[in-house]
């Protein structure tokens, strides 16, 4: 792909940037982690990371860079450059031995690691909530494995779609590639989710004879939502009862709405929800809400997504009705607002504006 710039009203093509070596790349990563986080197709719950490890060191090997953030969300990346031989199929055994042996360590212990790269986020609060969720994680396997290089061999492509060979563990793995470029001393960055696997929920057949019965009997079984196997998501039950009662009503009317007109293309996650549509095989989240905040569509995630004026327009000018939210957040580039920061007429509003946005966005993605 070219990529040109307009610079002094002509253009001119911007080259293409290679990495020499994969620890560039880890370095990159590692102090920006912001480039795997608006791939949307991760889905990554909290933007804010808690506490980040490099070269972090597991009984299988080191892993490249390991980010946890402020929700508890384990995001475990490997880079490979293609030129490297392990760029095929022995990065995708590498990344599962990874996160097989994360989940043997105790989860208190991962954040105490010594290791030579380490940084823990200054406005991070180790609270009781916190490390319950890390722990279920943990213990479920509920991490996100990313391999991120210049290039995905098309190797990988069919071996990840298809891969099982952590069935008891609620794992997931996206090929991500970098597109980079180098306009004199800057780099052009573009992130792209190749492909990724398929969350499968699995079950149990058990298939006994009976005394004096010829005829076997057979038994299906779905394990629990909260076991081993399946990826530990609240239910809507669990996540309303979390949320102060004040906005139970907000909430659940909004929830209401939204499926009245896109189904159900909300997703539950392991501290809130995504809401997001529909359009041929594939969803398109939106927003995300929490117990106790949510996040608004900014400027610059506007340009992340790729959406036009006119629906971006219907977002803000219904927010205008809220001065607060529009002045203090949406105008200053402040993706997150917390329920108790705003009144419940406001919240209304921030929900209002979602819904309708979506109405004129999903209407360009047809």
């Amino acid at each position: 792909m070219s990529l040109f710039i307009n610079e002094k009203n002509t253009f001119e093509e911007v080259n293409s940037y290679s990495f020499d070596k994969e620890t560039e790349l880890q370095e990159l990563l590692y102090e920006n982690a912001e480039i795997i986080f608006s791939v949307p197709e991760l889905e990554i719950n909290d933007k804010e990371v808690a506490i980040k490890f490099r070269e972090y060191m597991t009984s299988r090997g080191p892993i490249d860079i390991l980010f946890i953030t402020k929700n508890a969300d384990i995001i475990l990346v490997e880079t490979k450059l293609i030129k490297n031989q392990e760029s095929t199929r022995t990065v995708v055994a590498q990344i599962i031995d990874y996160i097989k042996a994360l989940t043997t360590e105790n989860f208190e212990n991962i954040l105490e690691k010594n290791c030579k790269y380490k940084n823990v986020n200054k406005d991070f609060v180790k609270d009781e909530k916190f490390m319950h969720l890390l722990k279920k994680n943990i213990i479920t396997g509920n991490i996100s494995g990313i391999i991120i290089g210049d290039d995905i061999h098309p190797n990988l492509l069919e071996l990840v779609d298809s891969i099982q060979s952590a069935p008891h563990l609620a794992f997931h793995i996206n090929l991500i590639k970098l597109e980079v470029y180098k306009n004199k001393e800057q780099l052009i960055i573009s992130a792209k989710n190749i492909e990724n696997t398929k969350e499968v929920e699995r079950s149990v057949i058990k298939i006994s004879f009976e005394n004096g019965i010829n005829q076997p009997v057979i038994e299906s079984e779905t394990p629990a939502k909260d076991g081993k196997g399946s990826k530990p998501i609240l239910t809507w039950d669990e996540f309303i009862n979390n949320v102060e009662v004040k906005y139970h009503d907000s909430i659940i009317k909004f929830r209401q709405d939204w499926i009245n007109v896109f189904g159900e293309s909300i997703n539950m996650g392991t501290v809130g929800f995504s809401v997001g549509f529909i359009t041929g095989n594939k969803r398109i989240g939106v927003s995300y809400f929490y117990d106790n905040k949510m996040e608004l569509i900014t400027e610059k995630y506007r340009q992340k997504l790729g959406i036009s004026d006119k629906s971006y327009f219907v977002y803000k000018k219904e927010l205008e009705k809220s001065q607060e939210v529009f002045d203090k957040y949406l105008i200053s580039g402040k993706q997150v607002v917390y329920y108790k920061d705003i009144s419940l007429e406001s919240l209304n509003i921030i929900f209002s504006a979602t819904l309708l946005f979506t109405k004129e966005y999903s209407k360009e993605k047809e």
